[in-house]
């Protein structure tokens, strides 16, 4: 979590596809209140309604070149 409390820019979470493939996963802070209460670490969810783009390059957790990002729609 960058920043904390009301000052967060995002969440930060790790996802892996189902061939263990490594990809960061973005919630944005508009979308923080919706989507914290239901994530939790260690648990498998399927999930839809996402936007994959190209990872920042000074910054990758993983080695992946993308990053999966929560939308308002995303279920």
């Amino acid at each position: 979590l960058l920043g904390s409390g009301e000052h967060a820019v995002h969440k930060l979470l790790m996802m892996m596809n189902n061939k263990g493939t490594m990809m960061p996963g973005v919630i944005n802070k508009a979308y923080m209140k919706k989507f914290k209460p239901l994530v939790e670490e260690g648990s498998v969810y399927i999930i839809a309604n996402v936007r994959v783009t190209q990872a920042a390059r000074k910054y990758r957790p993983v080695e992946n070149d993308k990053v999966l990002n929560f939308l308002p729609t995303t279920t």
